[in-house]
């Protein structure tokens, strides 16, 4: 059976999938749409695969209230670009909606899922999303409860919002990667504390610290000049030899 552009743009519009891998599976199933579809899936499992193994550390912690729920979700991808792109924001949020209605006991649980608008369940969307975006995926954690979301966080002209995962400075937003938003949480949360790169690396990467300076560092730079672009204030200090808290 042939198949035209327009076949492989209908493809392209169904599986959100890259135009060169639609004509390929059209190819390979000599046009048949449906039969193309399931090529993709079955192309998009292999490489999920492929990719299992691939540090996913960057990401979102998204929060939001659904139907009264109160849930918080983080999922982590490849590299902050990736967590940026609506596909993948629309992923998250989609998540958080299965977390609140369908109340599942853990990732696991969630996985096992039927995910929202579609027959296939968390797991194979997942899989099918790392084919389109191109990057390893993962469900981190969830939580969830009644009620509403965590408040913002307010120190001078900065606001952080759990709830959005997002950052304004004098009313501007300012884009934080996931260990940068973490960070600014930790200081926000506990004004005057100073907290060593430890207990920093601790919570905004939930991993062991293996006493490496310049990760902390780094990432300690990037938001003051992120936050030094829209405002002349300090926000965060150095305690020499101790660590970091709120600028006075």
């Amino acid at each position: 059976m042939a198949f035209t552009a327009l076949d492989v743009k209908k493809l392209r519009e169904m599986t959100n999938v890259g135009m060169m891998d639609c004509k390929k599976a059209l190819q390979a199933t000599d046009g048949d749409m449906d039969a193309a579809v399931d090529w993709l899936r079955e192309k998009g499992l292999a490489k999920a695969a492929k990719k299992a193994d691939r540090v996913a550390a960057e990401g979102v912690a998204y929060a939001a209230v659904v139907n009264g729920i109160g849930v918080v979700i983080e999922v982590n991808s490849e590299t902050d670009f990736a967590a940026k792109t609506d596909a993948f924001m629309d992923l998250v949020k989609n998540l958080a909606t299965v977390v609140a209605t369908e109340n599942p006991a853990d990732v696991d649980a969630l996985k096992a899922c039927k995910y929202p608008g579609s027959n296939l369940t968390v797991t194979e969307i997942m899989q099918e999303k790392v084919m389109s975006i191109g990057e390893n995926m993962q469900i981190r954690r969830f939580a969830q409860a009644e009620g509403t979301p965590p408040a913002a966080l307010h120190y001078k002209d900065l606001v952080l919002s759990p709830e959005t995962f997002s950052v304004t400075c004098q009313g501007q937003p300012v884009g934080m990667t996931r260990q940068e938003f973490r960070i600014l949480e930790l200081l926000l949360s506990h004004p005057g504390r100073v907290f060593s790169k430890q207990a920093i690396y601790d919570y905004a990467w939930d991993e062991m610290y293996l006493g490496e300076d310049k990760t902390i560092n780094v990432h300690i730079s990037n938001i003051r000049k992120k936050l030094r672009a829209v405002s002349d204030q300090e926000y965060i200090e150095t305690v020499w030899g101790v660590g970091f808290r709120l600028a006075p």
